[in-house]
């Protein structure tokens, strides 16, 4: 079995509320038959990372709709689809999750602005 690409969910949550939102992704993952994801990074800030890893096609189809599952809850907790980072070409399509169209075409807009040749990461919003 070859493995896919990971996929990751940003929590951006309150530090007493990070637990709540690891543990909820972590039966939401299991709820569907897939492993927890490994999480590490920007705890403090309240933006750790969650990445799920597929062995194959379904298992990737699963995944996504447990981040997007994830996203939800990470929102309904006050948290955010994107970290600090901006967001990239992996969750730009749960964006729209939290960010009307006006805000994401102000994203688009300032890495334009700043990136007119589109050499710096391209397909990333921002």
């Amino acid at each position: 079995m070859t493995r896919e690409a990971g996929r990751s969910a940003p929590i951006g949550l309150s530090l007493p509320k990070v637990e709540q939102a690891i543990q909820a992704a972590r039966s939401f993952a299991e709820t569907r038959g897939i492993e927890a994801p490994v999480i590490y990074g920007h705890a403090g800030n309240g933006h750790p990372h969650q990445n799920f890893i597929a062995r194959n096609a379904r298992e990737l189809t699963t995944i996504e709709e447990v981040v997007e599952q994830t996203l939800r809850h990470i929102l309904s907790l006050g948290g955010t689809v994107a970290a600090e980072h901006g967001i990239g070409k992996i969750k730009r399509r749960w964006l729209p999750l939290q960010m009307n169209s006006l805000q994401i075409s102000m994203m688009t807009a300032v890495k334009r602005e700043l990136d007119p040749l589109g050499i710096l990461a391209p397909g990333n919003i921002l």
